[in-house]
């Protein structure tokens, strides 16, 4: 389900509660399932302040970078300079695309990162902020407008959600997949599926002032129509609203270039690195099937099994390097207590050692004549 805009006053107006206010300050997130109907418009998309006038923030598509005017951009009200940020992405038009970013705000020098379907893209300072960042307390949080200078969104929203705090990685690629369900920490929450008063959802005029959009979170940052928007249908992703459940890095099933760093106490499982460096300074990082290229460094207790290492190397400064079973090229170098395999060759020579012991005593083996005839 969606909410479509007319590019001409249709918006959502969350208000301007306490809970919305400066949410980027000590890092905060936006995230949402944009549609633009026509990529010649510099449009706004999300909006808690105005382009012009040091106030508030808006996230938009403009032509700030490249004469493009579907590039991503987030403007920051400050003291001095406004920030402004671009990521030239080049997005087309009637097309879905999850779009998110999070920043943090205490700093001038911080940037925002901008996720597209999940994934980050690059972003270009176009403008340095300088001063002191200005305050959001006294604008409402709008979705498909800017009060002042950018157009209305002409296109559609779905899933709007605002978080109080950075989204990682893992939860970001959750919500770009079309998972619907909560993902912790929202802080406003407009699906955009349903409304107070519709009964059949596409194509309903919704209506300022009686067909609100539920607040998810539970805030009551309720969503109140403006300009009359209306309801639709969407083919945008979906993919189901049952909770998410995460306890940490779990399963890392594909990392095709790059690294994965675990500070905590498990990396639990990681099928493919095919490029990159897996460092734990954690207690444990238990399985590993195979990473052609990069190396493994464990500066905790163990790293318990390594299948198949086709280039690099296993470092462990802990105490135990338990089993390798096959490491092409690369060393495996030990500084702790202990690296031991050798089960099967012991039971091999118990084995013999008993077998002889009893040849000795065994008539029927031994080897005498004396002791055969006799029987």
């Amino acid at each position: 389900m969606a909410i479509e805009y007319d590019g001409t006053g249709d918006h959502i107006d969350a208000g301007n509660d306490a809970t919305l206010t400066n949410v980027f300050d000590g890092g905060g997130s936006v995230a949402l399932w944009i549609y633009i109907d026509d990529e010649t418009k510099s449009d706004a998309i999300v909006s808690k302040g105005s382009y012009s006038g040091n106030t508030g923030w808006v996230l938009g598509c403009d032509n700030v970078a490249s004469g493009n005017p579907f590039n991503l951009v987030l403007r920051s009200g400050w003291s001095g300079n406004d920030g402004v940020w671009v990521s030239p992405s080049s997005l087309s038009e009637d097309t879905w695309y999850h779009v998110a970013i999070v920043y943090n705000a205490d700093a001038t020098s911080n940037e925002p990162v901008f996720y597209l379907d999940g994934v980050v893209v690059a972003t270009t300072e176009s403008t340095e902020p300088t001063g002191t960042r200005s305050s959001d307390s006294g604008e409402s949080l709008h979705i498909g407008e800017d009060p002042a200078a950018y157009s209305d969104l002409l296109g559609k929203t779905s899933d709007f959600r605002m978080f109080g705090g950075s989204l990682t990685l893992e939860q970001l690629a959750r919500v770009a997949s079309g998972y619907r369900g909560p993902i912790g920490g929202e802080i406003c929450w407009l699906g955009c599926d349903q409304a107070e008063g519709v009964g059949h959802w596409d194509g309903a005029t919704l209506s300022g002032g009686s067909n609100f959009l539920p607040d998810k979170s539970l805030n009551s940052n309720r969503g109140n129509p403006a300009g009359n928007p209306t309801a639709r249908a969407s083919d945008a992703p979906f993919a189901g609203t049952a909770p998410m459940i995460s306890a940490g890095l779990g399963i890392v099933t594909q990392a095709i270039a790059g690294t994965i760093t675990n500070t905590g106490s498990l990396i639990l499982e990681t099928r493919k690195v095919v490029a990159g460096t897996l460092t734990n300074t954690g207690v444990l990082i238990n399985k590993t099937l195979k990473i052609f290229v990069g190396s493994i460094t464990n500066t905790g207790t163990l790293v318990r099994k390594t299948n198949k290492i086709a280039a690099g190397a296993i470092t462990n400064t802990g105490a135990l390097v338990r089993a390798t079973r096959k490491v092409v090229a690369g060393s495996i170098t030990n500084t702790g207590a202990l690296t031991t395999v050798k089960a099967v060759l012991q039971k091999f020579y118990t084995w013999t050692a008993s077998f002889r012991a009893s040849d000795r005593e065994d008539p029927y083996h031994a080897g005498s004549d004396e002791k055969r005839g006799r029987a």
